[in-house]
């Protein structure tokens, strides 16, 4: 078993390979990871996103065909009716920093005035020349919601064409399960859902899963305090504040890991509404406020409750 632990995108990253690595492929995965990181960042003035954010109502710039794919599929989630996930939401992400540092929060009219910015119908791209443009100044793409799922998927791109069988990916919380597992007879990996507010690794839940990504959309490790009270990092888009709507967290199970960024952000911003999706090759564990676990009927049976003080509502 070869375990390989990197800092990229600000955060501890483990992948780890359940067989010899013949092609020597962890090299190249750790420069796929550094190499995307640069492209996608809005903290590098060279990236290709930044350049992209400095254009903002001056010109179309051409990017990457990585970060092309990347960007029509952010872009056609965001379009979605009633979206809580948008790649547009820089000017509002960049102002919450800013104030959250300080502890303090923007006033309304900063709010108003930076949510003009963040419609993603405003956001031009053509596909024939993988070019983009942010139609007025001062509008920002901000990816930080979809990014490690797509370079996670990047990685297990890179493990399967080097045939590496069985191999987990975990960017920083963001897991893709490759293969089956080779530590239990049944072939599924064992995967926990984190207890809120609690220490890493102490969890509500258990899940045995198959080859699939888990994606969780949570509250309690991004935030800051402000006038007593606590604002987390993920924002609404149709208000411009942190989504006050009673949850925790969202994990989604999903076959790959961008659909699970997604549709984590997506039905975080659903509430309890959310769990109850309709699509069968997603399920979902939602946590909220009162100790209530919403899990899809589908998963139940893979479902392990390790906390009795959750109440679990199939959904």
């Amino acid at each position: 078993m070869n375990v390989a632990t990197f800092i990229a995108m600000g955060t501890v990253n483990t992948i780890t390979l359940f067989e010899p690595d013949t092609q020597n492929i962890l090299p190249r995965v750790f420069e796929y990871v550094k190499s995307m990181e640069q492209k996608l960042t809005v903290h590098h003035s060279d990236s290709e996103i930044m350049r992209l954010n400095a254009n903002a109502g001056i010109a179309p710039v051409a990017v990457s065909e990585e970060v092309f794919a990347l960007l029509l599929r952010a872009h056609a989630a965001s379009l979605e009716e009633g979206s809580g996930f948008n790649f547009a939401l820089g000017a509002l992400t960049r102002l919450w920093r800013a104030y959250q540092k300080q502890g303090i929060v923007p006033f309304d009219t900063q709010i108003a005035a930076a949510r003009a910015l963040c419609d993603p119908h405003l956001v031009w791209l053509d596909a024939g020349s993988c070019r983009a443009f942010l139609t007025q100044p001062g509008m920002s793409l901000d990816l930080g919601a979809i990014a490690k799922g797509y370079i996670a998927d990047g990685v297990k791109r890179l493990l399967a064409e080097a045939g590496i069988e069985r191999a987990t990916i975990d960017l920083g919380g963001n897991v893709v399960l490759h293969g089956q597992s080779p530590k239990q007879a049944d072939g599924l990996w064992r995967v926990g859902i984190q207890q809120p507010y609690a220490a890493k690794g102490e969890y509500a839940a258990v899940c045995r899963l198959p080859a699939v990504s888990v994606v969780t959309s949570g509250v309690y490790e991004r935030y800051a305090e402000a006038g007593g009270r606590q604002y987390h990092h993920l924002i609404n888009p149709q208000t411009g504040y942190p989504f006050d709507n009673g949850m925790l967290g969202a994990t989604v199970i999903a076959p790959d890991s961008t659909e699970a960024e997604i549709r984590s952000t997506q039905i975080f911003a659903q509430g309890a509404a959310g769990a109850a999706d309709s699509r069968s090759d997603v399920w979902r564990v939602l946590i909220d406020k009162e100790k209530r676990m919403f899990v899809s009927r589908a998963l139940l049976p893979f479902f392990e409750l390790k906390d009795a003080a959750y109440q679990v509502i199939p959904v």
